[in-house]
């Protein structure tokens, strides 16, 4: 049985357009997130789109990985004079990241391995298109060229070919965004899972679910 998770309220009534070009990532700052493959992806990105800016909210898992590879990520940074286009927001509060949402673009997610990405679920019902690999449970929540774009892994290339296309097309971004929240509104609105899981559970019962009035008692 398929259940998906079901996603707070607060994201659906996040509708409004975000900033032009900015792009958020949420998340660990961790290898298998593949943060670094990103920001070599967002290096090529601002030299074709210097007004891109890309926001990291989030931070390492282990105090190790805090201290090598986040520190090798604010390198990058530094290396490529990205630092007035890259902004490490470390770890939000939920409030904190609604407004993340609210204010970019698109989601993208970079990661190498991943299970079901929950910010992948956030970013449709706020009506947000996603830019992610092709990982885990992402390809099952992305469609290609509707709600987003997937890209293979590992492919910096990739990843920045479609960062360009995605920001270069506000028309596209914006109908993106609309069939993200509709799919999310189907998928992962609480009501939707509350009566998909009840529905389960009388089909494993072996028992026809009561029919529903609409003052709420049953029959």
């Amino acid at each position: 049985y398929d259940i998906e998770n079901p996603i707070a309220e607060a994201y659906f009534n996040l509708s409004e357009p975000g900033q032009t070009h900015q792009l958020l990532f949420a998340g660990q700052l961790i290898p298998r997130k593949g943060v670094h493959i990103l920001l070599q992806a967002f290096a090529k990105l601002h030299r074709r789109l210097p007004q891109a800016t890309l926001r990291l909210a989030g931070s390492g898992g282990s105090p190790n990985e805090v201290a090598t590879y986040e520190r090798d990520l604010k390198q990058f940074v530094d290396d490529h004079d990205l630092a007035e286009h890259v902004f490490f927001l470390g770890r939000l509060d939920e409030t904190a990241l609604l407004k993340e949402y609210a204010d970019c673009s698109a989601l993208v997610l970079s990661s190498i391995l991943e299970t079901a990405p929950m910010v992948v679920m956030q970013a449709m019902a706020a009506g947000r298109a996603v830019v992610s690999t092709n990982v885990g449970g992402s390809r099952y929540l992305v469609e290609h060229g509707q709600t987003g774009l997937i890209v293979p892994p590992n492919d910096a290339d990739a990843l920045a070919a479609a960062l360009e296309q995605i920001l270069s097309d506000e028309t596209q971004l914006q109908t993106m965004g609309r069939r993200a929240q509709a799919v999310a509104k189907q998928r992962f609105h609480a009501q939707v899972v509350a009566a998909r899981t009840r529905a389960i559970y009388y089909q494993v019962l072996g028992q026809i679910p009561p029919k529903h009035h609409l003052n709420g008692s049953e029959h």
